[in-house]
């Protein structure tokens, strides 16, 4: 069918909401991805225990709501398509209100 092999999603930020404890989630779509699979953690990005499942979802955007004030979150995000799901997208890191 001449489909590729999804890329990791570009452009991955969070973005500080006016509430305490949301942050928006944001990244760039990509063409073939049915579902993107959103993971975050709350400790140390670099060691791979720490990632937890966050959502599994069609859009590009999600807010992360109930997050502990001031405490830096992380995440990730990879497409899955039917060939399969690609690699994870580079990490974005910020601190809620």
């Amino acid at each position: 069918l001449g489909l590729e092999p999804l890329p990791a999603p570009g452009n991955v930020r969070l973005q500080i909401t006016k509430l305490p404890g949301e942050l928006k989630a944001i990244w760039g779509g990509l063409e073939d991805s049915r579902i993107y699979e959103l993971e975050y953690t709350d400790k140390d990005p670099l060691v791979p225990e720490n990632w937890k499942p966050l959502k599994m979802l069609s859009d590009n955007s999600y807010l992360l709501q109930g997050l502990a004030s001031h405490v830096p979150v992380s995440i990730r995000v990879r497409g899955v398509s039917p060939l399969g799901v690609g690699p994870w997208s580079d990490v974005a890191t910020t601190k809620p209100l």
